[in-house]
């Protein structure tokens, strides 16, 4: 399924969540906020770190079921690697309605920013739209 959607308009975006971390080894980070748009923008900055560093850890989605009891953990889906000083754009797959995001930092890393956007403009699919044209025209 092909989407259009307007990633380049400013007023599709919203900044969800922006976090310093300062000390290495880093726990697992974990928003703050649940993101309900499958599609997300990260930016990881390291203060002082060489062009040579390109590798900024890994970021999941993190969901809790219903299952299994408190002490089991939330499933961990789709890991995404995160690279330092670039924008990235997470487009994941449209079956959660709710999630939270979690990531894990190198420990060499001396520290860590990381600013989450959510994209929430239009996501049109052309073939549906071009279905519900037709059923508008001549209804079943």
């Amino acid at each position: 399924m092909t989407l259009q959607l307007e990633l380049e308009k400013a007023e599709h975006w919203i900044i969800r969540d922006s976090q310093v971390l300062f000390t290495a080894p880093f726990p697992e980070y974990s928003s703050i906020v649940s993101f309900n748009s499958n599609i997300i923008g990260v930016i990881v900055e390291v203060a002082e770190a060489p062009d040579t560093w390109k590798f900024g850890g890994w970021m999941w989605q993190k969901v809790s079921l219903p299952f299994g009891g408190a002490n089991v953990s939330s499933l961990a889906l789709n890991h995404r690697k995160l690279f330092l000083r670039r924008k990235q754009l997470f487009i994941f797959p449209l079956h959660l309605l709710s999630y939270q995001l979690a990531a894990q930092f190198p420990a060499w890393l001396p520290n860590v920013s990381v600013k989450i956007w959510e994209y929430v403009g239009p996501q049109i699919n052309p073939v549906e739209t071009k279905l519900d044209i037709l059923l508008q025209k001549h209804p079943p």
